[in-house]
Parts: C-alpha cells; structure tokens; sequence
C-alpha cells in the first residue's frame, strides 16, 4: 500500500518538481488524530479529498461519492492506525487507493 502512495506521489509531483507538504497534511498521524488537532485535520481531509476529486472530474467520477465526510475521515483513520508515523497527506492517499481498489471489486 505504501509502495503504491510513494509511486502514486512520485507520479503527482512530475518530472524534477517537488512537492513541500506544509500545514496540518505534513504532520503525522498520530498529532493529526490528537483531540486538540481534530477539528483542522477533518477540515483538511475533506478539503484535500474534495480538491483531488475537483483536478480529475473530467476523468473520472468523485471517490466515494456516496460517503460522508465521517466516512472519509474513518477511511483515513484506518490507514494511520496502521501507520501512525506517516503523514497525514500519505494516510490520506492511502485511503483514496483503498477505497479506490474496492470500488473496483463492487465493494
């Protein structure tokens, strides 16, 4: 999965750009998901979430149309718990590639 983040990064950031995460997506999960922190990080998920969805409408139809926002946020609470040093931008990729990944099997 996080293979697949990296690539999915690497693929993003375009040949000899680079991407500086600043703000609430460069910190790590375990700060992000702190009670203190809660409220900027859900607003930042969605906004990251929404922002993704908006650059690709023309090619493809937004990722989990159908959730919620504590949908999503669980998606990517997943992830950190399963990686809690790991940004909140990589948990957030990761979500979208596993929500993606099920999607395609109709689940």
């Amino acid at each position: 999965m996080i293979a697949t983040v990296l690539l999915l990064t690497m693929a993003m950031q375009g040949p000899g750009a680079t991407v500086n995460m600043r703000g609430v997506g460069a910190v790590t999960c375990v700060t992000a998901l702190q009670a203190e922190n809660r409220v900027a990080s859900e607003n930042w998920i969605a906004g990251y979430w929404a922002a993704w969805d908006m650059a690709r409408i023309d090619k493809a139809a937004p990722l989990a149309a159908a959730s919620d926002l504590n949908g999503i946020v669980a998606e990517v609470e997943r992830e950190c718990r399963s990686a809690p040093i790991h940004s909140l931008v990589a948990a957030t990729m990761a979500a979208r590639v596993a929500v993606q990944a099920r999607s395609r099997r109709g689940g």
